[in-house]
């Protein structure tokens, strides 16, 4: 079954094509050398790439990354979970901590303006 998801996941993704650079970050959230550094990270590289090392301690940045950009990485934290699918993973409850809508921002505004739909 888990062979079945990552498979699906890879067909999904598989004709993105890497944003451009000045593409992967969304609207300034402020924290300027946070969104350079992510930036300066993913620039070019393939979502395929990016290893589980990386994605336990960069997930957090990927906030700041646009809808396309965020869009294009989300597979590698998708594929990257299922290849440890255990409660003691860390990465699976962060990712799907990012995937799901702020309760604050449902709760006041109605709507979770971050949330991105892919």
């Amino acid at each position: 079954m888990v062979d079945q998801v990552e498979q699906e996941v890879l067909v999904a993704f598989s004709t993105l094509e890497t944003p451009k650079p000045e593409d992967l970050i969304g609207p300034s959230t402020g924290d300027e050398i946070g969104e350079q550094q992510i930036q300066k990270e993913l620039a070019g590289k393939n979502w395929i790439d990016l290893d589980t090392n990386f994605l336990v301690e960069r997930w957090s940045s990927f906030c700041y990354l646009s809808a396309e950009g965020y869009r294009y990485y989300l597979p590698a934290l998708l594929i990257r979970c299922l290849e440890n699918l255990s409660e003691e993973n860390d990465l699976i409850h962060c990712t799907v901590f990012s995937l799901a809508p702020s309760y604050w921002s449902l709760y006041y505004c109605g709507e979770d303006e971050n949330l991105v739909v892919l």
